[in-house]
């Protein structure tokens, strides 16, 4: 059966702000965007319930909370009508990707009123909980993929710290050269809305691959940071040719072929550079810190051990990453064929 969102739930709203519930103790749990906050000693919601991100990072964001528990502001309760279950709701609302009718240029926002027309196929109460069942187990499989790719990645850290220590602290006692004597930075390039295409030559930003475009600014494997914004900082090893936006820089040219690229990018990351970030409301950094950091330089051949070693590491995470990216489509196909 054919119904629209505002046929299975209702709305209510929360004036909680997070500045009223820190330092707070209880028994109940209360949320954020980001999920858990802690406890207070009130409740506004009796019954498990769904809640949406509706203002600033995360928007359209879905929770399925538990009964006896509360959301700060920023949220809005979805509340199950007798009709439908509450786990049945949270895939529904997931599959309408609520996001898209965010308005608000500063603090993007999403209103009930915008998306309570949205229809979807209500199944019976016992089929329901089959679906919610099928879905549930093939998310499963999806988590523990992930687990396995966060562990992996755990694993590679592990490996740095063994083999090179702490390379802000240089407790191994390795050479060290100053940035401005290891590469060059320079900024990246605008490019014109006309110019940004599906495929080509990819453009990486402070977050990796933006967009794709026909044109190339450099040739070589290089080292992206973001300039500009949240991701500022952030470092990425990306292969050339390519593209680099006008929101990051990169090195455009490396002095000393005593490091590796792909080890050297290893050092920035376990840096953090991020932590460079000017304060303010937009995020920047500047060639300042890379500039004037002291960088390990291990020797060759052991830099090219801890490559080697990430290489066999690399296949494994392929391989799991494609077992997952083959889950995640059977989770879509699913949810397209329950929901419509």
């Amino acid at each position: 059966m054919i119904v629209k969102l505002d046929d299975v739930c209702e709305r209510a709203s929360s004036n909680i702000k997070q500045s009223d519930v820190i330092g707070k103790s209880g028994d109940y749990p209360i949320y954020g965007a980001a999920g858990y906050i802690g406890n207070v000693d009130f409740y506004h919601q009796e019954n498990p319930y769904i809640a949406v991100v509706k203002d600033g990072a995360g928007i359209g964001r879905t929770m399925l909370l538990p009964a006896k528990s509360s959301v700060i502001g920023t949220m809005q309760y979805l509340i199950p009508k007798p009709n439908i279950s509450a786990e049945y709701l949270r895939y529904v609302v997931q599959h309408m990707h609520l996001e898209k009718y965010y308005s608000g240029a500063t603090i993007p926002h999403i209103y009930f009123r915008d998306y309570k027309e949205e229809q979807f196929n209500l199944s019976a109460p016992a089929e329901q909980a089959q679906i919610v069942g099928s879905l549930k187990k093939v998310e499963g499989i999806i988590e523990k993929r992930q687990q396995q790719l966060s562990a992996l990645d755990d694993l590679i850290k592990a490996r740095f710290v063994e083999m090179f220590g702490d390379p802000t602290q240089n407790e191994k006692g390795f050479e060290t050269k100053q940035g401005s004597d290891v590469f060059k930075l320079s900024n990246g390039k605008f490019v014109p809305e006309s110019n940004r295409l599906d495929c080509g030559i990819p453009v990486y930003g402070g977050n990796g691959i933006s967009w794709y475009t026909d044109d190339v600014l450099f040739e070589k494997d290089t080292i992206v940071v973001g300039r500009v914004g949240f991701q500022s900082g952030n470092v990425h090893l990306a292969k050339g040719p390519l593209w680099i936006s006008d929101n990051a820089m990169y090195i455009s040219d490396f002095y000393d072929d005593g490091f590796d690229l792909k080890f050297f990018h290893a050092v920035m990351e376990h840096i953090d550079f991020t932590r460079f970030q000017d304060a303010g409301d937009l995020k920047k950094i500047t060639q300042k810190p890379f500039m004037q950091m002291q960088f390990i330089r291990p020797p060759i051949s052991l830099q090219r051990d801890y490559i080697a070693f990430v290489a066999q590491i690399d296949k494994s995470k392929s391989v799991i990453q494609k077992s997952l990216d083959e889950t995640q489509l059977l989770f879509d196909s699913l949810m397209q064929k329950y929901f419509g």
